[in-house]
């Protein structure tokens, strides 16, 4: 029987996931904190990340039931597991492996595994993907990509990500996403710099555009 694990319910009302990639672990905690001050709850720290897994555990024990922090880029069994134990609610990969969603359904983690093509995108679905990462979106065609696959697959949940800008999230969302994944569009170099204002301002403008499509 196939287990279906739900979304966290921030990621369905919020619709915004705030990806945060960054080359050092420098400026992570203090961006995800800014983020979650603005309203921002939910928040993918993504493996690639130096430190990643400290910096989940650090915001998953601070923020409790204010925000969803999950890991990302997840590539193996492996990284389940340990994104699991730092305490990310939900998972997010760039790619569609079975073994990850097996590795995941074990330890009771919603998985989102990244597709490009609505034959991925089916698969995904019939593992019990709780939803699906359009990924790389942009180059995909954008929202109108999202809008034909939805057409003869109303009830895939999609979660658009890569080159997702400020005018594109309204426009994603009445594509019917679920919700949109936004990372550099979003930091800018400021993950490198430490310029936290003009994160906090950006995460607003961001859920205000997000709130446009409601």
């Amino acid at each position: 029987m196939t287990v279906h694990l739900p979304l966290p319910g921030l990621i369905r009302r919020q619709r915004l996931i705030a990806v945060l990639r960054a080359p050092t672990g420098d400026h992570v905690l203090a961006a995800a904190r800014t983020l979650v001050e603005v309203g921002v709850q939910c928040i993918e720290i993504t493996l690639t990340t130096p430190r990643a897994l400290e910096l989940i555990e650090r915001l998953s024990s601070e923020a409790g039931a204010t925000a969803a922090i999950g890991a990302g880029s997840i590539r193996s069994p492996r990284d389940v597991r340990d994104a699991g134990n730092a305490g990310a609610k939900y998972l997010l990969a760039p790619h569609l492996d079975p073994e990850l969603v097996f590795a995941a359904r074990e330890h009771s983690i919603p998985l989102i595994p990244g597709a490009a093509t609505p034959s991925e995108i089916a698969a995904a679905l019939r593992l019990g993907c709780p939803a699906v990462k359009v990924f790389p979106a942009a180059l995909l065609g954008g929202p109108d990509f999202v809008r034909s696959v939805l057409d003869p697959m109303p009830d895939a949940a999609l979660v658009p990500t890569g080159g997702v800008s400020r005018s594109d999230v309204a426009a994603y969302l009445r594509a019917g996403a679920t919700a949109v994944g936004v990372g550099t569009p979003l930091f800018g170099d400021a993950l490198k710099t430490g310029d936290h204002a003009m994160i906090a301002e950006r995460g607003r403008q961001f859920l205000l555009a997000a709130s446009e499509a409601a």
